[in-house]
């Protein structure tokens, strides 16, 4: 299919979630829905067009996702932070391993897998969705008590590398059950995924930083493309080194939002439209995705 073609189908899809975004608050449905929507109707056969790519869909999904993450970084302020990392690391460790004990005890009567493969489904499922979570909080615009919302977002962007950890030691003993577990390289991996993760990332967004307020850049403009790549290069690079790249994406938001002296504003503006357009492109595709 001609990329003029596919441009012009992502570029109407977006167009029509956006236009149905008001419609969607006024009835208190949350805007991923619409966009899942969208591309729900139009890529199960309609209209002679069936999208079936779990390759771009990933890579896609990916990408918006580690923006959507960046973003909620640079809204969030160190003092939330602060008040929110105790609870946040709670849910997001012990959190999510009772989610999978849990679902995987309740699935196993219910269905003929054995017990590990039903708590490598719950392992699967258990870490919070980062893009439904910031999604819900910054379109609902919702007042949470006792920052819980700053908590929700913390929790979403750092369980990771506990749900990752569980489901390579459940994958391993379902391929080979008389093979040993290391509980060094669990630990290790463990420890790699979230070292590694905040500090490539705190490092590149540091300097960022530095760069920033040292170099007063007079083209306005240029301050968030500068912090884009800066983005990438601390999410990535942190993923290159080992670390998870989702905590890298959060920390280096949040050195990057609180560290900025000039531009601040200009650069939430621009990286808020960024989370929209990451937000849209990533419900629309994975809707075009599902086959109900």
């Amino acid at each position: 299919m001609p990329y003029e073609i596919i441009l012009l189908g992502v570029a109407a899809l977006i167009a029509v979630g956006i236009l149905l975004h008001h419609p969607s608050k006024t009835l208190g449905i949350p805007s991923l829905l619409i966009f899942m929507g969208v591309g729900l109707s139009l890529g199960n056969g309609e209209f002679d067009f069936v999208y079936d790519n779990l390759t771009i869909t990933s890579t896609v999904g990916a990408i918006a996702l580690n923006m959507i993450v960046f973003v909620g970084g640079i809204n969030t302020s160190t003092e939330s932070i602060k008040l929110a990392y105790k609870e946040g690391g709670i849910l997001a460790t012990f959190g999510v391993f009772f989610t999978t004990v849990i679902l995987g005890l309740l699935l196993y009567p219910l269905t003929d897998w054995s017990l590990i493969i039903c708590l490598l489904f719950a392992a699967v499922v258990s870490s919070t969705d980062a893009a439904a979570v910031f999604s819900i909080l910054e379109s609902k615009k919702l007042k949470l008590k006792e920052k819980t919302d700053t908590v929700l977002e913390f929790e979403s962007a750092t369980n990771d590398p506990v749900a990752l950890v569980m489901v390579m030691i459940l994958t391993g003993i379902a391929l080979a059950p008389e093979q040993a577990i290391s509980a060094w390289d669990i630990g290790q991996t463990l420890v790699l995924q979230i070292v590694l993760g905040i500090a490539v990332a705190f490092v590149v967004a540091k300097i960022a930083v530095w760069a920033l307020n040292s170099i007063h850049l007079k083209e306005y403009g240029l301050i968030p493309v500068f912090v884009l790549a800066c983005a990438i290069i601390a999410a990535y690079g942190s993923e290159l080194a080992g670390g998870n790249i989702l905590i890298a994406s959060y920390v280096a938001g949040v050195v990057i939002g609180n560290g900025m002296k000039r531009g601040g504003e200009v650069t939430k503006h621009f990286f808020n439209s960024m989370s929209w357009l990451a937000q849209s492109l990533m419900f629309i595709i994975l809707g075009l995705q599902i086959f109900p």
